[in-house]
């Protein structure tokens, strides 16, 4: 992992990465890649691309076990997430990208 991460520091422009990975892989038992994460973290050399799967999961996981008017509203609005995109497939990346910001910045506003 260590050499990975140290070719991921020689790229440029930065690289986003999955934070699952990137957390998990920082709290290994190697004591060698923690701080290297954090230092390519810390340069900008890598990027959060956090993931909605994980937090949707970790909120309904709450919500099983102590369900709320707050956190099914949360779910609901993540699943508006998860719901441009069926509408958007197929159309060409500048178009998908622009009406991912235009119909998800209202949902993460509100979340």
């Amino acid at each position: 992992m260590r050499r990975s991460l140290c070719c991921i520091d020689r790229l440029n422009p930065p690289v986003e990465v999955d934070t699952s990975i990137a957390y998990h892989s920082s709290r290994r038992k190697d004591a060698d890649n923690g701080p290297l994460t954090n230092e390519l973290y810390e340069s900008g050399k890598i990027r959060e691309a956090a993931c909605w799967d994980h937090a949707r999961r970790y909120l309904y996981d709450v919500h099983a076990r102590t369900p709320t008017e707050a956190t099914r509203e949360v779910l609901e609005l993540i699943g508006g997430l998860y719901g441009i995109e069926p509408d958007i497939r197929g159309k060409p990346a500048a178009e998908r990208l622009c009406l991912r910001q235009e119909n998800s910045v209202p949902l993460l506003a509100t979340i």
